[in-house]
């Protein structure tokens, strides 16, 4: 069954859609147009440069729980100092 999610929470059904004329595209066709879109970036392209590798997001996201957790112990301390 092919269903439309909308924002709100509105679903529409196959019957709705079919009758809007709209239609399902084969997946092997999204895929390729996918893979063919994430290879035409070039190495000046705005768009790649902006993107953070797998590693780059680990290190970020290990120093973000690492002042977290900093912060957190310098709020316990401060109270156990009050």
């Amino acid at each position: 069954m092919r269903i439309l999610i909308l924002g709100g929470g509105v679903f529409l059904g196959a019957a709705i859609l079919d009758s809007a004329g709209l239609v399902t595209r084969p997946l092997a066709d999204t895929i390729e147009d996918v893979l063919d879109e994430a290879g035409g970036f070039v190495s000046d392209d705005r768009r790649l440069r902006s993107k953070l590798g797998r590693g780059r997001e680990a290190e970020l996201i290990t120093r973000w729980r690492e002042r977290t957790a900093a912060g957190a112990a310098e709020t316990r301390a401060a109270k156990v100092d009050a």
